[in-house]
């Protein structure tokens, strides 16, 4: 059973990607967090995957949490989906697969139709995805791990603020 709060998440949360706008104050921002090399990653997602990292990197600041590696890992954790473009559909597919039919997600992205397919890959794959492009353009081991969602013990704890963080949002 889904609670009422989760809901009211994944509503808001599809009604922002319609109509997410980033502001220039808050991608001033982020181009402080990242640097030059890093900022292209960032302007290389949707508006809707920006304005979404900029909502969990504002939840992780205000929860005191300064560690510059979390913050670039928070602005970038959905980078690997700037592959392909993503339709809202396959957003909304995959959020309510994840949640209710795993296992029939899973089949859906091996079988699917090619078009549906790509994007299913790309949305279940994007941590990889987007740790090879964080790599690619030189940001830190920690930040890569962090992106991939790396088991590390070491980063457990940065791990679970992220995703505590991105699961709000």
């Amino acid at each position: 059973m889904v609670a009422p709060a989760d809901w009211w998440r994944r509503g808001r949360r599809f009604f922002g990607t319609l109509w997410a706008r980033p502001r220039p104050a808050e991608v001033a921002e982020a181009a402080v967090v990242l640097g030059p090399g890093a900022l292209r990653l960032f302007e290389g997602m949707s508006r809707a995957e920006q304005w979404h990292a900029l909502r969990v990197y504002r939840r992780i600041r205000r929860a005191g949490h300064a560690d510059r590696d979390l913050l670039q890992a928070a602005l970038l954790h959905d980078v690997g989906k700037a592959g392909a473009p993503l339709s809202v559909w396959h957003r909304v597919l995959v959020d309510l697969g994840v949640s209710f039919w795993p296992r029939a997600l899973a089949a859906l992205a091996e079988r699917g139709p090619l078009g549906l397919r790509r994007g299913l890959d790309v949305a279940l794959q994007h941590p990889t995805l987007g740790a090879r492009e964080a790599a690619a353009s030189g940001l830190s081991p920690r930040v890569v791990a962090l992106i991939a969602g790396d088991p590390d013990p070491a980063l457990a704890p940065l791990l679970g603020i992220l995703r505590e963080h991105d699961s709000k949002e």
